[in-house]
């Protein structure tokens, strides 16, 4: 559960600050890869 506020939290951070939403994307697409098993 806490992955998903996590996530959220990232996700309202890249909506408010422009100029992090990419670096934050990019750490966020990473995590999310991870998490789910993706390769």
């Amino acid at each position: 559960m806490k992955k998903i506020y996590i996530y959220s939290y990232l996700l309202i951070l890249s909506e408010i600050s422009a100029q992090g939403t990419v670096e934050i994307n990019y750490f966020y697409s990473d995590a999310l890869q991870v998490d789910c098993g993706y390769t």
